[in-house]
């Protein structure tokens, strides 16, 4: 459960520098 959580922000890190896409958008709901 903690690796989830880990993954999610490394998920979220890596979402971030990339430019509005709708994926993007999916993830960050």
């Amino acid at each position: 459960q903690k690796s989830s959580g880990k993954i999610f922000g490394l998920l979220i890190i890596v979402s971030a520098p990339f430019p509005r896409s709708p994926e993007s958008n999916h993830v960050r709901r």
